[in-house]
């Protein structure tokens, strides 16, 4: 099978998956020119021919790749954001005699069925949420659940300090919460003290009892 080697125009926009089959990378100056800045450079075997990405950090993010893929492998390309980068002033250096600033973009490079298992999970993270927004209209009991296992939780980690303590507590107001679910019925809803309710005064003795 003959694979098309016209070189194409360089992808890369944020969040644009770009795959292929790895055929290179490494450290040169950009674009291969001889009086080009030094680079990083990642070469893929896709559809449109064989593409080739810059980019500085293309080095970190093959070298710190979950899957590291090598080369002859399908993989996955995404720049997924930037970075400000500042290079100090040099003196004496006309072209350099101020500080300048710009963004470096920030990549990630992975085997293809890394991102394919990633999708998937995203897929059942969303539907999951939506089948929880939907039983919760549906029954009115599962949020009110709900809301008063946060509102326990949070009161724990406010005015509980051991962690065993925090932890028993909201089991049993979780398991109050699930024999109310079970039940049909709302569950408890939380009770304020009353920091104005009076109280009755205890008897103090300076001297002993006889």
């Amino acid at each position: 099978m003959s694979v098309n080697r016209t070189l194409v125009p360089p992808r890369g926009r944020r969040g644009e998956l770009i795959t292929g089959r790895l055929e290179g990378h490494g450290r040169a100056n950009y674009q291969f020119e001889p009086d080009g800045s030094p680079s990083y450079y990642l070469k893929l075997v896709t559809g449109r021919g064989i593409e080739t990405l810059w980019g500085t950090d293309l080095e970190r993010a093959i070298t710190r790749s979950r899957t590291q893929p090598k080369i002859g492998a399908m993989v996955g390309v995404r720049r997924v954001g930037s970075e400000a980068v500042t290079i100090p002033a040099r003196e004496g250096d006309r072209s350099t005699d101020r500080q300048r600033t710009f963004h470096r973009a920030r990549w990630v490079v992975e085997s293809v069925s890394y991102f394919a298992q990633s999708a998937q999970e995203a897929r059942r993270e969303v539907k999951a949420r939506l089948e929880d927004r939907r039983a919760m209209s549906e029954r009115p009991e599962l949020r009110s659940a709900f809301v008063c296992l946060g509102i326990a939780r949070a009161y724990a980690e406010r005015h509980i300090r051991d962690p065993r303590d925090r932890e028993l507590f909201v089991s049993r107001v979780q398991a109050v919460m699930e024999a109310s679910v079970q039940q049909g019925r709302p569950a408890p809803q939380p009770r304020h003290a009353d920091r104005n309710r009076s109280r009755t005064p205890r008897l103090v003795r300076d001297e002993p009892s006889q």
